[in-house]
């Protein structure tokens, strides 16, 4: 899809983006959001946004036999050879975005950039001028599915350095429920010199009373950098939960953005990231509530070994006039090297007097009591 051929409405999308990728640059350990990632690995490589034919050596990495709707995307491109959407329940939208866009399906152009200008983030706004194609799911009002979605995006590395834009736009109206899990995959036995940036949007709007639960696995090799937003916009008693994963990848960064718009919406976000060798796992969240009788929880738990590095930032906001908000954060941390470090803020910004809010973080080591109880029974130092 070229930019002469696109909607206008989505030609001002990617010329502010286009415009926000050149006046912000990339960012640096300079910038307060990054102070402790830093991207010089990344800047020193050239990357090609052009996509792979290699459907493949792609196909050895997932298995088709599941039996729930599955999306494959390869690089940049949907796999009509590995996907299966043959039989869809009523209610439920499942198209590559470049249809949905082609189609004029008002949905994405009602939500496409929900909760976040073009010019907000680099990164964000790369994607947004970059992306060719992506996965569009949007559930009816009152359409309750009952078996899970699956999307899958391949890294299928070959032929140098390569950029992709993977994006997935979720549109649940009003009392929809829906399951959806989203895996980030790369293929096996990379090479160095062939290393692979994917920049990842997700965007979820859940309608009044919808409930979307939303995991995210992330299985990248030591020669993939990825960076990843989502931005989840709720209406009044929505639900959305969040369960993600994060392996691997010699530097990841997630960002989770998530605006309770409505009153009597609940966000939960629980997160794990195992980190070994010199690998880098930053995450960012924010949790804004916006209305009065919401309810937030957040639960991020780490493991490092080696000379590995993690970065936690959580962030709750309670605005003026959002009374009876409940937010509860905790960030806890395990470092199974004495160099494995980890940098954790939680923050909470509460501007509303009738609110019950906690937050906390733990870094700390083995037990050595532990492992000494183990290892006199006979059980190795490593298995210990």
């Amino acid at each position: 899809m070229t930019l002469a051929s696109e909607p206008a409405w989505l030609q001002g999308h990617r010329g502010r983006a286009q415009d926000a990728v050149s006046r912000l640059g990339v960012p640096s350990t300079q910038d307060e959001g990054w102070k402790f990632t830093s991207l010089k690995a990344l800047s020193q490589c050239h990357f090609l946004a052009q996509p792979s034919e290699a459907e493949g050596a792609a196909s050895a990495e997932w298995d088709r036999a599941a039996r729930d709707p599955t999306v494959v995307v390869v690089n940049n491109r949907w796999s009509t050879e590995l996907s299966d959407i043959a039989s869809l329940p009523a209610g439920l939208s499942l198209l590559s975005l470049r249809q949905g866009i082609e189609k004029n399906h008002s949905a994405i152009e009602l939500h496409f950039g929900s909760g976040a200008a073009d010019t907000a983030d680099y990164f964000y706004a790369q994607n947004t001028s970059g992306f060719s194609d992506g996965v569009f799911i949007h559930l009816a009002r009152d359409t309750v599915l009952t078996r899970p979605l699956t999307v899958v995006f391949i890294a299928s590395l070959h032929g140098g350095p390569l950029v992709t834009y993977p994006r997935v736009l979720v549109v649940a109206d009003e009392n929809s429920q829906c399951i959806l899990t989203v895996v980030h995959l790369s293929q096996s036995g990379a090479d160095p010199g062939s290393e692979h940036l994917i920049n990842s949007v997700a965007e979820v709007v859940l309608g009044e009373n919808a409930a979307v639960e939303h995991c995210a696995v992330q299985l990248m090799s030591d020669h993939q950098f990825y960076i990843g937003q989502t931005r989840i916009i709720q209406s009044r008693n929505s639900r959305y939960k969040s369960s993600a994963a994060h392996l691997g990848g010699q530097l990841t960064r997630n960002q989770i953005s998530a605006q309770l718009q409505g009153e009597g919406a609940q966000c939960t976000l629980n997160g794990l990231y195992l980190a070994d060798g010199a690998h880098h796992v930053d995450t960012q969240t924010l949790i804004d509530h916006l209305k009065p009788n919401c309810t937030s929880s957040e639960n991020y738990r780490g493991v490092l070994a080696g000379k590995s590095q993690a970065v936690f930032n959580g962030r709750v906001m309670v605005r003026p006039g959002a009374q009876k908000t409940q937010a509860d954060q905790s960030n806890s941390n395990l470092l199974l090297s004495s160099e494995a470090v980890v940098h954790t803020k939680p923050q909470l910004e509460i501007f509303a007097d009738d609110v019950k809010c906690t937050h906390g973080a733990t870094v700390g080591q083995l037990d050595d009591d532990a492992l000494f109880f183990l290892r006199a029974r006979g059980i190795s130092e490593k298995d210990a």
